[in-house]
């Protein structure tokens, strides 16, 4: 594989219950170039491209730390870490964004109060979730959306500023109607309410129906099933 066409890893984390998990299962992943950026506690024996002097600092203020100078045209698969496994290596990745649906759309989630309070998040309440735990997209689109999340007015949130991750990566997906999407569970999936809609356990693999699930994210309460 050519260096252009090797995807990035991208992982903003500390160490924690899990991690470890998450660490042995790239073995599985395919032919990633692993950009490591680690908060405190570090990984004891983990090669880290970038060791930050303090905690980790949230989820959305992580975003400030990812490195510049990636290469823009090629891929970064974004990952969370104490949640998450891979099981067989990503596909050629084509299309722009790769992303991960939760199966439920914003209304019937914890995040129709919010989208309640807020008008400019009106047009998030009938969009399924997508995930913001686990994507892929070119490092340029990648940029564009850090960029994104800290020119969002976050005036009048109160005490919910972290979550707007979240809020924020589906406004900037749905928003971007000239980015071309793959919305596929067997490549990134998420368990929640995925393993009401089909998504299941056999023979300790997370399976799709008959497809085994490239990466799977335990989001929520969910860490335990994994």
């Amino acid at each position: 594989m050519q260096e252009k066409d090797r995807p990035y890893l991208l992982t903003l984390s500390s160490h924690t219950d899990g991690m470890d998990r998450f660490l042995d299962s790239l073995k599985k992943a395919g032919d990633l170039e692993h950009i490591v950026v680690q908060f405190k506690p570090y990984t004891k024996g983990l090669r880290s491209l970038v060791k930050i002097d303090l905690e980790y600092p949230g989820h959305f203020n992580k975003w400030l730390y990812v490195p510049d100078g990636l290469d823009p045209d090629r891929y970064v698969v974004f990952s969370d870490t104490s949640d998450v496994i891979f099981q067989k290596p990503l596909p050629k990745f084509t299309h722009d964004l790769y992303l991960a649906p939760e199966s439920v759309d914003h209304r019937d989630t914890m995040w129709k109060d919010h989208i309640d309070q807020f008008p400019a998040l009106a047009p998030l309440m009938d969009k399924e979730v997508l995930n913001c735990g686990t994507f892929a997209m070119k490092a340029k689109h990648l940029y564009e959306y850090r960029d994104f999340i800290f020119s969002f007015d976050r005036k009048g949130y109160g005490s919910w500023p972290h979550h707007l991750e979240q809020i924020c990566f589906n406004m900037f997906v749905y928003s971007r109607h000239d980015l071309s999407k793959v919305i596929d569970r067997s490549i990134f999936c998420p368990l929640f309410a995925n393993i009401y809609h089909g998504v299941k356990k056999t023979d300790g693999i997370w399976k799709d129906g008959k497809k085994i699930i490239s990466c799977v994210h335990a989001n929520g309460s969910l860490k335990e099933l994994l």
